[in-house]
């Protein structure tokens, strides 16, 4: 992998890759809605789960199952991001005669120190998408269902769990799914804790311990991130000004979305759109 490489992202209807080089990642508390997987060809990268502290270098990975929360704490060196739209795992595994229907599929390992057929996959993706030379977008789509195809094999599991529900917004807990359904149809508007807690027909209080647990974040926190991963899509798929932007996702501040966007991603809404390559 080149050291100079430039930084860019790449949006998908199934997929979203990024490439960061010699980035420190925000030290704040996110989330992933989607199965995602850090690969870092270089350097070293602290990364908080469930409570602990792990630490990968060269060639290590990290894996994320969709609605963990998650904080990077440290990062040095050139990473490759890969989030697959649990759309995806689902329809590749059932075309391959996988019955995954049956319970949560979740990551087996959430560090794999070594993977050599990932890896090699890994460093295609960073090559075709850094040189972007005729028909990359279909070698891409070729790479990620290959990755796919290795991580129902030997890195993802299924168990059933009783507490879990399919929304109009995947798989999550039915103790929360109308208050998260709430926030996903209303994170446009200002909205304040007791809404969200009505929804759930619960206190506030007992709420946001409850989605704290849970999930692992704040409901506060929660919303901000579905409203970035919005704002995000925006970003990259249309030619919306930054304010409008803001206004569709909940703020009526541009300066506070850019602030806030910037705490959470690293860059302002402008820099993250001109890293983007589609």
């Amino acid at each position: 992998m080149e050291a100079k490489q430039k930084n860019w992202q790449i949006q998908h209807p199934n997929y979203i890759l990024s490439y960061n080089n010699q980035v420190k990642e925000p030290n704040i508390e996110q989330i992933a809605f989607y199965y995602t997987i850090y690969y870092l060809s270089n350097g070293t990268a602290e990364i908080l789960l469930d409570n602990k502290k792990q630490l990968i270098d060269n060639q290590g990975f990290i894996f994320i199952s969709p609605n963990k929360s998650y904080t990077i704490t440290k990062f040095y060196g050139q990473r490759l991001v890969i989030k697959l739209k649990p759309e995806l795992i689902n329809e590749l595994a059932n075309s391959l005669g996988m019955d995954y229907k049956v319970g949560e599929i979740f990551f087996l390992k959430q560090i794999v120190k070594e993977s050599l057929d990932l890896e090699s996959l890994c460093e295609k993706i960073v090559q075709e998408a850094g040189l972007k030379q005729i028909g990359y977008q279909l070698m891409l789509t070729s790479l990620i269902k290959q990755i796919t195809i290795i991580l129902l094999r030997n890195h993802l599991g299924v168990r059933q769990n009783p507490h879990l529900e399919l929304s109009r917004f995947g798989l999550v807990d039915r103790r929360l799914r109308r208050a998260i359904e709430y926030i996903h149809a209303n994170y446009h508007q200002e909205i304040v804790l007791s809404e969200i807690a009505d929804a759930a027909f619960l206190s506030e209080y007992h709420f946001a311990h409850l989605f704290k647990k849970i999930t692992g974040l704040t409901p506060n926190n929660y919303l901000i991130a579905v409203r970035l991963e919005q704002a995000k899509k925006l970003l990259a798929e249309t030619d919306e000004s930054i304010a409008n932007v803001s206004l569709a996702v909940g703020y009526t501040s541009q300066s506070h979305f850019t602030k806030v966007f910037r705490n959470f991603t690293g860059l302002t809404p402008a820099k993250y759109r001109e890293s983007l390559i589609t």
